[in-house]
């Protein structure tokens, strides 16, 4: 066989390689670099379970801030909005968050794995060192995701006073900077830097 190997090739070669515990080699007939590959492969790993843990500790940082310690200012307080303490207190069915704790869970992990790779995919970009990277992955969180959801949900759709919103826009940040160290720290070191050149 000669020029470069295909896409399926080099993942077949690199599997058997991988097998017997020469994944650092390069077959310079076929151009494959198996080192690299394993790299690849065990970062997309690191980044799955990573972001599966991450957004499940998020959610209970989450509880903590909102409803137990943020919950005389939010819940209990006269500024609130009906229409909020309605949906999540009052109103059949409940939130799911609180009529089935573990599916809820189970479903964040599934939605935490894609934030996981999403990180994969972008991390090559985010500034080098674990918190660093974890909190620039955090501000990316924040600005996409919570920001938009306070605006659409609380504030736009259950008539949430501005100022509830914006304590809960500081926890929030809390909230993903938690998710985003806890996933930077599980991914480990950056591709950039466990990648080497293959002589």
């Amino acid at each position: 066989m000669t020029g470069n190997a295909s896409v399926p090739a080099v993942k077949l070669a690199c599997a058997a390689r991988l097998w017997s515990k020469r994944s650092a080699q390069k077959d310079s007939r076929q151009g494959i670099n198996c080192k690299e590959e394993s790299i690849t492969y065990a970062k997309l790993l690191r980044a799955a379970v990573g972001g599966a843990v991450a957004i499940v500790i998020a959610n209970i940082v989450s509880n903590i801030l909102f409803f137990q310690l943020g919950r005389p200012l939010l819940f209990e307080s006269e500024m609130q909005s009906a229409k909020v303490i309605a949906v999540l207190f009052e109103m059949e069915p409940l939130p799911l968050m609180f009529t089935n704790g573990p599916l809820y869970m189970g479903i964040a992990a599934v939605i935490g794995v894609v934030h996981g790779l999403v990180f994969y995919w972008i991390e090559p970009a985010l500034p080098r060192g674990i918190v660093g990277r974890g909190l620039a992955f955090a501000a990316i969180l924040w600005a996409l995701m919570a920001l938009y959801f306070e605006f659409h949900t609380p504030f736009n759709m259950f008539g949430e006073p501005v100022a509830l919103v914006a304590v809960e826009l500081v926890f929030w940040i809390v909230v993903v900077a938690a998710q985003g160290l806890v996933l930077s720290i599980i991914y480990g070191r950056g591709r950039h830097e466990l990648a080497s050149p293959v002589e």
